[in-house]
Formats: C-alpha cells, sequence, structure tokens
C-alpha cells in the first residue's frame, strides 16, 4: 500500500517561476530569460507569470510578486523549483516552498556581497543555505561558498548557454564541416594577422584598461562593440575599430574578430578592482557570446572561467593584456584551427542548454531523482 504522501511524491513536477523584466535592447536579463526558455524546452512548469517583457518597472515589480504569490499556491510535496539568485522576493520563494514540501534549486547568476556594503558574505550564505541544492557558475565560485560557510550540496554550471535562432544555420555547418575549416583571411593587413573583440561595458568606471590597452597592442587590430568609450582618450587609437552597440544575433551572424576578450578593470596588467576581483568567480555572459559567433577566447588566468577556457581547448589564457601579442606571433595556423573547431563543438552544446541540463541532471540526482530527466538539445526559438 503506498502512503499519501508517497502518492503525491509520484506526481511531484520540476518548476520554474518566470520573471517579468524591463524592455531593454541590451543584453542585461539575457541569461535570465535563456534559463526560463530551456526550462520550459525541457518540460517544467511555469509556477509564476508568463515570461514577456515589460517597460514600466512598477508594472514589472507588481507582476513578479503576483508570480510568486501564484507560485505558492501551485508548488507541491516533492515538486523541484529552480530559482534564479538573486531574487528580490527569494527569501519569501524559499519560505513558501518549504511550507509546500518543495525542493528549492537555486542558479546563481550574482553573488550580492560582491562589492556591496549592503550585504555581508555571511548574510549572503545564510540566504544561500535556504536552498536545498546550488547550481554556482564554476569551481571557484563553490570553493568561494564552502570557504564562508555554505554546507548546502553544489554543482558548476562550466559555461553560460546561450540562446539565439541567428545562429542555426551557423551551427548546422559547424558540426558537420569542421575539419574542412581552413584558416580564415587576415582580417586586416598582413602585419596584423588577427583581430581581437571586445564586447560590453566600456565605461572608465568599469573598464579603464581599454584606454590604455593600446600601449601593448602590436600585430594585431582590436575591434569594441560598446557605447560610450572616447576613442579620441585611449592609447594607440589607430589600433581600434568602434562598432559602438550591436545585437548578439547580428554578432553571431557576422562576427567581426578572430578572438574575444575577456578581461575586466582598471589595469592591463591583471584583472584588479570590484570588477576584475569578480571575474575570478564570475561567468561572463561575453565569452558564450564569443563562442556563440564562432571565436577562440582570450581570459585572464584568474578568472574562474579560465580553467573551462583551457580544458576545452577553446581559447588560452594570460596573465597581462602585454601577453597577446607574442601568444598571437607564436600561433600557428593549425593550433588556431584546433581552437576553432573546439569552438564549433562547444558552441553546439551552448546553443542547445547542454550545460544547464547538465548541471540539473546532477542537483536531482542530489535530491534522489537517480533517473536522467533532459535532452541535450533543442530547437532554439527565441532570438
Amino acid at each position: 500500500m503506498v502512503c499519501r504522501s508517497g502518492i503525491l511524491e509520484l506526481f511531484a513536477m520540476l518548476c520554474y517561476i518566470a520573471r517579468k523584466f524591463p524592455q531593454t535592447e541590451s543584453a542585461s536579463f539575457k541569461a535570465r530569460t535563456d534559463m526560463d526558455a530551456i526550462m520550459a524546452s525541457q518540460g517544467f512548469r511555469n509556477v509564476g507569470v508568463r515570461n514577456n517583457l515589460r517597460s514600466n518597472k512598477y508594472s514589472t515589480w507588481f507582476a513578479t510578486f503576483a508570480g510568486v504569490l501564484k507560485a505558492g499556491l501551485l508548488l507541491h510535496r516533492g515538486d523541484k523549483l529552480v530559482v534564479q539568485y538573486p531574487d528580490p522576493h527569494f527569501k519569501l520563494i524559499c519560505r513558501m516552498a518549504k511550507l509546500r514540501r518543495a525542493h528549492v534549486v537555486t542558479l546563481i547568476h550574482d553573488l550580492v556581497s560582491f562589492g556591496c556594503a549592503d550585504i555581508r558574505p555571511e548574510e549572503e550564505i545564510a540566504l544561500l543555505s535556504k536552498s536545498d541544492y546550488i547550481i554556482a557558475l564554476n569551481q571557484s565560485m563553490e570553493g568561494w561558498l564552502r570557504t564562508h560557510g555554505c554546507t548546502v550540496p553544489s554543482t558548476s554550471l562550466g559555461i553560460w548557454d546561450y540562446l539565439s535562432s541567428a545562429a542555426h544555420e551557423a551551427r548546422q555547418t559547424a558540426s558537420l564541416e569542421p575539419q574542412r575549416r581552413s584558416m580564415p583571411e587576415p582580417s586586416v593587413s598582413s602585419d596584423e594577422k588577427y583581430t581581437v573583440m571586445f564586447a560590453g561595458g566600456v565605461s572608465r568606471r568599469r573598464n579603464q584598461f581599454l584606454y590604455d590597452w593600446g600601449t601593448v597592442i602590436d600585430g594585431y587590430k582590436v575591434v569594441v562593440f560598446g557605447n560610450n568609450f572616447d576613442l579620441t582618450q585611449a592609447a594607440g587609437a589607430s589600433r581600434f575599430k568602434l562598432r559602438g552597440f550591436v545585437p548578439s544575433s547580428m554578432m553571431i551572424r557576422h562576427p567581426d574578430g578572430d578572438f574575444g576578450l575577456v578581461w575586466d578593470g582598471n589595469a592591463i596588467n591583471g584583472c584588479n578592482g570590484p570588477w576584475g576581483e569578480y571575474l575570478r568567480y564570475n561567468n561572463p555572459h561575453k565569452a558564450s557570446l564569443y563562442i556563440r559567433c564562432g571565436v577562440p577566447v582570450i581570459i585572464w588566468k584568474h578568472a574562474g572561467l579560465a580553467s573551462f577556457v583551457e580544458e576545452q581547448g577553446i581559447g588560452f589564457t594570460i596573465s597581462s593584456l602585454a601577453d597577446i601579442a607574442p601568444r598571437l606571433r607564436a600561433l600557428s595556423d593549425e593550433e588556431y584551427n584546433r581552437m576553432k573547431e573546439n569552438v564549433a563543438r562547444v558552441s553546439l552544446n551552448v546553443s542547445s542548454g547542454y550545460y544547464f541540463c547538465e548541471a540539473m541532471n546532477r542537483a536531482l540526482e542530489s535530491l534522489g531523482v537517480h533517473e536522467k530527466q533532459f535532452m541535450k538539445q533543442f530547437a532554439v526559438s527565441n532570438p
């Protein structure tokens, strides 16, 4: 005879709470909306509101709060609820899930206590400890959680998945013909064989290094995607090409570079300051964009994502921006082609939701579900 609680467990579901976001052209919310799309495609039940963008921040807040309250009514015993953190209602969500006997799997996007005086690390750990399982971004972030006293079971995402219908044809080509890819023609003149892309925030507040990078650029060009970069104040201005804001779908269709740089902070000889320090633990979304563009990644060797780049063979790591020029001069066509082939392989995974699905399978196994739940790929429909 099966007890009532056992019957309820048989009907347990995988759930998430879709969020309302302000309407914007930036990529600020793309990682979150991509995760929602992946969960929806894999049969998760949205126990919140429908995920469509709003232009008014007040209507966005009220719609999101209404979704949280709705979730509290729809959750059942044994349900597994994925919560994307940070969330302004995180504590309330966890409390309601516990009351409904559901499990909370927390997917971390950012750690709030970095560079924020309003919450201390121990307070953030206490908040995260309301989870039943944590998906951290990388092993460095997992280590930070453990060092600060978090005992909740966890795993690492690896890298952000990145959805875009714009790359569907390119994705098929990459999977069918990676071995036939030849070395591309030099992006610029013969003494500048490669072009390095940089996409994202280009303000002095976050990336002062852009204004000094030109002092060590030698034998390659740089393309900057982003607004408010004052080229007149930059050293080596002739080495830069400004593209301004370009939608990610256009970048993926027409990448204007041979490598993508992941770097933050004020200095060219290391990633320092609050933004640079956080790179030790964060997974920059731009790395996944570069991979979707089909270009290898250049990243600070102490970044949390650096080990993934090295293990997958999808680029190289550096200690200083001055290391780029000699590394590119020593790079053979064969080595670059191997990087491109590896990028094509990882791009297939990133475009299919692979990394979230694998992390979620590990979470479910830890929570007592021993059967793999998810497909590795699905049809990408969102731009």
